[in-house]
């Protein structure tokens, strides 16, 4: 019997490893157009601020953002159920600070039982992110403007969670976008 939940699980799994191989074409076509974006902006350096461009957790390394769950399909870890992962999950790191990806304006702060305590920043270009599972934050009023690198919450596990972390979700014109390529964008960008 255990043979065949075995076999069961990787039958189920089997969609998300062939949709996995894709997810670097994903990534690429993407970035190929997070780059459009920039080449369309003029004297980008002021603009590429007001579109997410940096983690928002404050990494060891910078150019490389730990994370424990990717964008796309998943096996649920509460649920044990293939669902679509909106974002990204990003682990403490040492600082449980979290960071505005991009300047912009508050557009929500509330609780709800999926990601909890969170956040929602409206950018510019049609650009929103959110950063969830918060255990507070430090917003003080709405509609408050927010500068990229500003703190805005700390890392928390409220909501549907099994642990501390935080959950990073990036939308432009309401589509959900795999948010790891805007979390490099802000050093791919920069003049040598």
């Amino acid at each position: 019997m255990r043979k065949w939940t075995k076999i069961s699980l990787l039958l189920q799994l089997l969609p998300i490893t062939l949709w996995g191989q894709d997810t670097h074409a994903l990534y690429t076509a993407r970035n190929n157009e997070i780059l459009d974006i920039i080449a369309q902006l003029p004297a980008r350096a002021p603009q590429i601020l007001d579109i997410p461009c940096i983690s928002p957790v404050q990494q060891p390394n910078f150019d490389r953002v730990r994370i424990s769950s990717g964008y796309g399909l998943r096996i649920h870890p509460i649920t044990q159920k293939i669902h679509q992962h909106s974002g990204i999950d990003i682990p403490p790191s040492g600082n449980d600070t979290i960071y505005a990806a991009a300047n912009g304006i508050i557009d929500t702060v509330a609780y709800n039982d999926l990601i909890g305590l969170h956040i929602k920043i409206r950018h510019k270009y049609g650009f929103k992110t959110t950063y969830g599972h918060l255990k507070r934050t430090f917003i003080r009023s709405p509609r408050q403007k927010i500068h990229i690198g500003d703190p805005i919450g700390i890392m928390g596990t409220s909501g549907r969670s099994t642990g501390k972390h935080l959950h990073y979700t990036v939308q432009r014109n309401g589509q959900t976008l795999p948010p790891l390529p805007y979390c490099y964008l802000f050093i791919n960008t920069r003049g040598p």
